[in-house]
């Protein structure tokens, strides 16, 4: 029954809300039903810690996917950062 799921148990994200950027990571998908047994809503519980505690909470879809696209931007900025302080610099310094 892992049709419904779209991401993996493991899968790391940030949230865009989460300004101390702290990776997420899935560790459990709940599912609901309804009582004639349709699939109503799929949820996933994600951890992450904070000030050496272990931190879970519930998302949805949307979140972790878009979590995906944050932090991979994040990861590209940081490789520009990067790149940039270790450029040696030109004749005049700049």
């Amino acid at each position: 029954m892992t049709s419904d799921v779209k991401f993996m148990l493991g899968t790391h994200f940030i949230p865009r809300s989460d300004k101390a950027h702290c990776i997420y990571t899935v560790i459990d998908v709940w599912r609901t039903f309804n009582w004639q047994g349709d699939l109503v809503k799929v949820e996933y519980v994600a951890e992450h810690s904070l000030a050496g505690q272990r931190i879970e909470s519930h998302e949805c879809e949307t979140t972790i996917a878009m979590g995906i696209e944050n932090m991979l931007k994040i990861e590209k900025d940081q490789s520009v950062i990067n790149a940039r302080q270790t450029r040696p610099k030109g004749i005049h310094g700049s």
